[in-house]
């Protein structure tokens, strides 16, 4: 009788890791379909819009979803204690956050269509901007660095024109703001990741 009690307990522990693990792992159901395509950091390589052309154009594909990352300087604006910082920006399609299961622990996603961010913990600290609640809703002055010229390594900083309010909070430390692409006033003509649905 006590060795049938300890293997039903150690199967029930094991289905409660599994449960654990799982709402860890994906946080979205288009999470679980998608496949992100990129080429390896050390490569110096990445997707060109042809590429991106071209798996949309596959049979069996519902969504693409590029995100192209950028350094920017940022600052919250009409707070007295803000600082201004570098961060790295992704800029992405709308589709982006819910095919990589990414959900703000403090408030939203952004809306489609309007200049709104989702921000992480990092970036907020670096900003002087406290994690939580109270940073939901402050505006930033974003100033992104693209480089112009290959060549040359010539970089030039576009800065946002709207000053987009922070929509959402992802807890994490590496600092980086998630814009979507109708928010910043260029086209990417190279991206470093793709989701694939």
């Amino acid at each position: 009788a006590l060795g049938v009690g300890v293997v039903l307990f150690l199967v029930s522990l094991g289905y409660g890791f599994q449960y654990i693990l799982i709402g860890n792992l994906a946080t979205t159901q288009e999470s679980l379909a998608s496949l992100e395509v990129y080429y390896p950091p050390q490569s110096g390589l990445f997707l060109s819009p042809e590429n991106i052309s071209s798996f949309s154009g596959m049979r069996d594909v519902e969504k693409v979803a590029t995100a192209a990352d950028f350094s920017a300087e940022a600052k919250a604006v009409g707070v007295a204690d803000a600082q201004s910082g570098f961060v790295l920006v992704r800029v992405v399609d709308h589709a982006y956050l819910s095919l990589a299961g990414i959900t703000p622990e403090l408030g939203e996603s952004c809306a489609e269509g309007t200049s709104q961010v989702v921000v992480s913990g990092g970036a907020l600290r670096v900003l002087g901007l406290p994690v939580d609640e109270s940073s939901l809703g402050k505006r930033l002055d974003i100033n992104v660095f693209r480089t112009t010229d290959e060549t040359t390594g010539t970089v030039e900083g576009v800065a946002v024109s709207s000053e987009p309010i922070i929509a959402g909070i992802i807890e994490e430390n590496q600092p980086y703001i998630i814009v979507e692409r109708a928010v910043i006033p260029f086209e990417p003509t190279s991206f470093g990741r793709v989701l694939v649905k």
